[in-house]
């Protein structure tokens, strides 16, 4: 019983992701397999990356990805079997314009780093190579 549930349990993981080699949204991690009386908990071997409710938290992952061990225990009544595997975390996919954002607030970050103490934040005359203006609204923007 324990095995086949289990293959069950390996199908519906992924979730929303391709597969479980290259993982990029949550996983989903069921804590019950109610057609076999069976209860399931899960471990991750790196919580910070992936948790034990399946939430992949992948913004710091590198390029080449983060390979996490899953542990899933398998209960029925006194009966236990433990399952492990393996997921391939990799970084979130961005558009180009979510890509200069996250870049653009970085930079910002350093900036705001180096003026702490100073009474006032300058903002960037260019960003990248490309000017900043002011609108109507009074916000500094990149062109």
């Amino acid at each position: 019983m324990f095995p086949r549930a289990f293959e069950e349990l390996l199908a519906a993981v992924p979730g929303g992701n391709a597969s479980l080699g290259e993982v990029r949204e949550n996983l989903y991690f069921p804590v019950s397999l109610d057609e076999y009386g069976i209860r399931v908990s899960w471990q991750s071997g790196n919580p910070q990356v992936v948790d034990s409710f399946g939430e992949v938290h992948n913004s710091q992952v590198a390029e080449d990805g983060q390979e996490v061990e899953i542990s899933a225990s398998l209960s029925s009544g006194a009966f236990r079997r433990e399952y492990s595997f393996f997921v391939l975390v990799l970084p979130p996919l961005y558009t180009e314009e979510e890509r200069r954002e996250l870049a653009f607030l970085g930079y910002l970050e350093e900036l705001d780093e180096g003026q702490r103490g100073s009474e006032f934040f300058s903002l960037p005359e260019t960003f990248e190579a490309r000017p900043s203006r002011i609108g109507r609204s009074g916000r500094r923007t990149i062109m």
